[in-house]
């Protein structure tokens, strides 16, 4: 809105002073006149902003899962399963342990 008023002025003729004066009044009462409409929405959506980043701070974070990346999902469900093997066979006492 400035430039276009700093233009047309300037193109008319007026003087430097009498330019950049008329525009500070033009851009300011543009501004002020703008603000009680725009300062409405940028407070919802600063709030909505500020809720999300409440719920994403808040919550439990999900529990860790190892990756099956470079193997693939057969070698790590059959570790797994030898995993849960070798844990039941120890759990009987009196047995070697591993070594």
């Amino acid at each position: 809105m400035g430039s276009l008023a700093c233009v047309y002025f300037a193109s008319i003729g007026l003087e430097y002073w009498v330019n950049i004066l008329l525009v500070a009044l033009i851009s300011f009462s543009t501004l002020f006149a703008i603000l009680p409409v725009i300062t409405p929405v940028i407070d919802m959506l600063g709030k909505e902003l500020t809720r999300n980043i409440w719920l994403s701070a808040s919550e439990e974070p999900v529990k860790w899962k190892p990756t099956v990346w470079p193997l693939g999902r057969e070698e790590v469900e059959r570790r797994l399963e030898r995993e849960q093997q070798g844990s039941q066979g120890r759990s009987g006492g009196g047995g070697v342990g591993m070594g």
